[in-house]
């Protein structure tokens, strides 16, 4: 999986409000904001940057155009990790939660 900062992001927008709130926007919509493998490292990236940054405090994940939110996998330009693979990240918002929350199967 590729690292990737926020100036070279391709597929996502990725913006600091002066409030605390992130908000990243699937850009895809030519294919429906489907993801492909550039997607799955921005999103990866974007989520690492949003864990490590003490000045946020919420994200709001949103999709460009008004056909689709997201249709899942690119069909056509496929993903090289497993489906279930970006889904084992720890949720970025655990440290301000109690207990432990994880998105996807364990």
């Amino acid at each position: 999986m590729k690292t990737y900062q926020p100036d070279s992001f391709e597929t996502i927008r990725y913006e600091k409000g002066t409030d605390g709130v992130l908000s990243i926007t699937l850009d895809r919509p030519q294919r429906m904001n489907s993801f492909n493998q550039r997607m799955l490292d921005e999103m990866h990236s974007a989520w690492r940057l949003f864990q490590h940054d003490a000045d946020l405090r919420a994200a709001i994940v949103s999709a460009a155009g008004d056909r689709a939110f997201c249709t899942g996998v690119d069909v056509v330009d496929l993903i090289d990790e497993s489906p279930d693979m970006p889904f084992d990240e720890r949720d970025p918002g655990s440290r301000w939660v109690p207990s432990r929350i994880w998105c996807g199967s364990r």
